[in-house]
């Protein structure tokens, strides 16, 4: 065969073969190669005829592929609901053994709504789930978070500087060198925190999966939740306590700062600097997190024409300063303040969320069961990130002390 003829043969087989995957179904396909075959078979004769004999078996292969994607059932993830249906059996085996019993349910998902919380049409119940929302957003979503699994020893450990002397320095070409710069390093460790809560149900109710799963939405959105929101927040970090990032946080220097009229605006502004300062540019705040009731001395604020100040924050859009969004919270103490480089802290996450069904103490003589949720977590910021941090403990009386005169 003429070389240029076989050249182009080929090349003609190789961009159909390379087309394949734009089908969408199997019948468009099949025509278009019975059209691909009549025109090769025209121009090239018998010399196309082991070329189109691969090529077939590839249009077959595509065609299974393909039919194989339509009788794929998508897959919906399991609520709380479905999993308890799931386990219903274990739930019936616990309450007929003697002594205590245990039924344990993992899950990744952190709030119960109406989409994962219904799974049937029955008419007689309205299906809607009330859901009381405190303390949102959550603040674990402002985190980079770490998820850690067993044999990890309950802690994480790492290495950071400690101290740093830098001597460099200008020299000349015939030299005495400097002092050699120094470096001190340290080994630190966080332990993890456990966060737990139960109620009791009767025996009876826990045959009612509707019911069961209502009392850990209790748990979880309204009792864990809280508690998890307001340990990242402002947790101690004693005894089994989280170290919130309150804890962390340095608190705000006003010295030599004077601004005229100044307002959270202004406040706002001279805490950036003062991160990228003490950072030495290292870290740049990117949420701000304050009371409702602070934000609305600037959300409400109008001019002589009685025409808002800031439109934007007042008809309830994305609020950002300088770069930074607002976290309202109204688990944050009113007239207080905290501004901060999120990236710099690290949630790490042992267990997230575990719901255990059991019958403990004396449940079974009172006809009782118990519904625990339990998870474990902790949160760090190396020491030496602290000042990514800034919080402000009373916005009141640190704009009076920058508040400055003409």
């Amino acid at each position: 065969m003429d070389e240029e003829l076989k050249k182009a043969m080929n090349e003609a087989l190789e961009s159909f073969k390379k087309s394949l995957p734009a089908f969408i179904d199997d019948a468009s396909m099949k025509t278009a190669f019975a059209d691909f075959k009549k025109e090769m078979e025209t121009a090239y004769g018998d010399a196309i005829t082991k070329g189109l004999s691969s090529l077939e078996e590839k249009i077959k292969t595509q065609g299974e592929v393909l039919a194989s994607m339509k009788n794929v059932t998508p897959q919906k993830a399991k609520s709380f609901r479905d999993l308890l249906i799931e386990n219903k059996a274990e739930f019936d085996a616990m309450i007929k053994a003697n002594g205590a019993g245990l039924v344990r349910i993992s899950t990744s998902l952190k709030t119960v709504s109406t989409a994962n919380a219904t799974a049937d049409t029955d008419s007689y119940q309205d299906k809607g789930v009330g859901q009381i929302q405190r303390g949102m957003p959550y603040m674990r979503d402002l985190f980079p978070k770490v998820m850690l699994g067993n044999n990890t020893h309950d802690s994480v450990s790492w290495w950071e500087q400690l101290s740093i002397t830098n001597n460099a320095g200008n020299v000349a070409e015939i030299r005495t060198p400097p002092t050699a710069s120094t470096m001190e390093w340290v080994k630190k460790t966080i332990d993890c925190r456990r966060i737990m809560d139960s109620c009791k149900i009767s025996l009876d109710s826990l045959k009612d999966i509707d019911f069961v799963q209502g009392e850990i939405q209790g748990l979880i959105n309204k009792n864990m939740k809280l508690k998890e929101n307001t340990q990242l927040l402002s947790g101690l970090g004693t005894g089994n306590e989280i170290a919130g990032i309150s804890t962390y946080a340095q608190a705000f220097v006003t010295d030599d700062i004077f601004i005229v009229d100044a307002n959270l605006i202004d406040l706002l502004a001279k805490i950036k600097t003062q991160i990228a300062n003490d950072m030495l540019g290292g870290a740049m705040p990117n949420y701000w997190l304050a009371n409702n009731v602070d934000v609305d001395n600037i959300r409400l604020k109008k001019d002589k024409n009685n025409n808002y100040l800031y439109p934007a924050w007042a008809i309830g859009g994305n609020v950002g300063t300088g770069g930074m969004t607002l976290v309202e919270n109204p688990l944050i103490t009113a007239d207080t303040l905290l501004v901060g480089d999120f990236n710099m802290a690290t949630l790490y996450i042992w267990d997230d969320l575990i719901v255990e069904i059991a019958q403990i103490e004396d449940d079974k003589l009172k006809g009782l069961t118990t519904i625990i949720a339990y998870q474990r977590e902790n949160l760090r910021v190396k020491d030496v990130d602290v000042k990514s941090f800034v919080k402000v403990a009373s916005i009141a009386t640190d704009l009076g002390l920058i508040n400055g005169s003409v």
